[in-house]
């Protein structure tokens, strides 16, 4: 539960990051995909840093590791930009609403697939 607890910290702090990069480059006019898909890349560098060294202390610097984050993360951010496509851009609702649901629902498969596989000790 523990690991759970700093993975949702870490999650809130990439979560600010990715939505605050997401905003100003809506705001300037970038297409959404193209924005979350920015500000999802900036989430998943802090991610990687603070997952690796915190949240599940592999401290690992071996590309294996960090290939696997790469792949976890990429499958979340598809998963993401299509939840996100869904909610704002078919159903309607408020792109930052859209972009808050999808970045929640997509956090669980994220700690599953960096738990059991990225950072399996």
């Amino acid at each position: 539960m523990e690991k759970f607890i700093k993975f949702g910290l870490v999650g809130v702090l990439n979560t600010a990051i990715t939505i605050g990069i997401f905003n100003v480059l809506r705001f300037v006019g970038i297409d959404i995909i193209v924005a979350n898909t920015i500000g999802y890349i900036c989430g998943i560098v802090n991610s990687y840093f603070w997952n690796n060294r915190w949240v599940f202390k592999s401290n690992s610097k071996d590309i294996a590791t960090a290939c696997k984050f790469i792949v976890v993360n990429i499958g979340t951010m598809f998963i993401n930009n299509c939840i996100l496509i869904l909610l704002a851009q078919k159903i309607g609702i408020n792109e930052v609403i859209a972009q808050g649901a999808s970045l929640g629902l997509t956090t669980i498969i994220n700690f599953i697939g960096n738990k059991v596989w990225t950072f399996n000790k």
